[in-house]
């Protein structure tokens, strides 16, 4: 799933959910397209598929992080940027995509220092994440990273994905905002 110049900016597309069917790993898949198409390296990573137990600190201390933090932590380390994608569960984020993070943190805790990172959600609310979206992206800094400005949420996910295609004119909202990110990845890989 990779394609454009040597030159291209590498991105990790994080799903934050492990449900089979999943719209946000949909929304993930097309926004590796979407930025693919756009000239920049994109490649999905679905946290539901890494073999993470929930955070434990004794677990940590004795054993240290398990392999699949020490892979998703270089990957990390190595790409340009990153989206997250992920539903919002009791206005919050999932207990998958937090668990990672304190897993990846541990293999080192710079590991998201001055990362660009992209939000993004989908939800069968009307308000499409806001919550989540916000949450993450006060939640982020804390660990060094650099929020894009701007986050993209699907309300009504049940009615505006219909066949793995976006409808109501939300795919021209996702493609401009693909618009508006993928310079700002590709800024950071001409900087480096």
């Amino acid at each position: 799933m990779t394609a454009g110049t040597p030159h291209s900016p590498v991105v990790l597309v994080l799903s934050g959910s492990n449900r089979t069917g999943s719209f946000n790993t949909m929304l993930a898949s097309m926004m590796v397209d979407g930025l693919i198409a756009r000239d920049v390296d994109a490649r999905l990573v679905p946290l539901g598929h890494l073999d993470l137990a929930l955070f434990d600190a004794d677990v940590n201390e004795a054993d240290g992080p398990p392999p699949a933090a020490h892979r998703l932590q270089a990957d990390i380390a190595a790409a340009d940027g990153l989206v997250i994608v992920s539903p919002e569960y009791n206005g919050a984020m999932t207990p998958l995509l937090k668990n990672t993070v304190d897993w990846v943190s541990r293999v080192d805790m710079a590991t998201f220092f001055l990362k660009k990172v992209a939000l993004a959600a989908a939800t069968p609310g009307r308000r499409g994440g806001a919550n989540v979206l916000d949450l993450t992206a006060r939640w982020l800094p804390y660990i060094g990273a650099d929020v894009f400005p701007e986050t993209f949420g699907l309300p009504s996910i049940r009615h505006v994905m219909v066949d793995g295609e976006l409808t109501d004119g939300h795919d021209e909202r996702l493609s401009g905002f693909l618009d508006r990110l993928a310079p700002w990845f590709r800024a950071v890989s001409s900087d480096g």
